[in-house]
């Protein structure tokens, strides 16, 4: 996001051509943002963080990302991802599972 907005503030075009750009970027952007918001749990907490941060990451004030809070984001889309994977894998023995796996020391 911030490579493609921060881009088109340094090109040197025209004004209608450029602003088109612009729009078609911003465009694909919230698409893209939105599809991820409605896949995730409003009642679960881990998926509430990320929400908030991705909102964080759409705050574009520099052409450069925070590493920092992309690599946040990033680690705990892979924690749900991995929380979202056991859970489709064991369906309703998913808790036992993952407790004997915890306690035995097994992955």
């Amino acid at each position: 996001m911030h490579h493609a907005i921060g881009n088109l503030f340094a090109a040197r075009e025209d004004g209608d051509s450029l602003e088109q750009r612009k729009q078609d970027a911003r465009c694909a952007i919230l698409f893209t943002y939105w599809r991820i918001v409605l896949r995730l749990n409003r009642t679960e907490p881990m998926h509430g963080d990320l929400r908030q941060k991705l909102d964080q990451l759409m705050l574009v004030s520099d052409r450069v990302p925070d590493r920092q809070k992309v690599d946040e984001a990033v680690d705990l889309a892979r924690q749900i991802l991995k929380q979202e994977w056991n859970v489709t894998k064991y369906s309703i023995f998913t808790r036992p599972i993952l407790w004997v796996k915890r306690y035995w020391g097994t992955n």
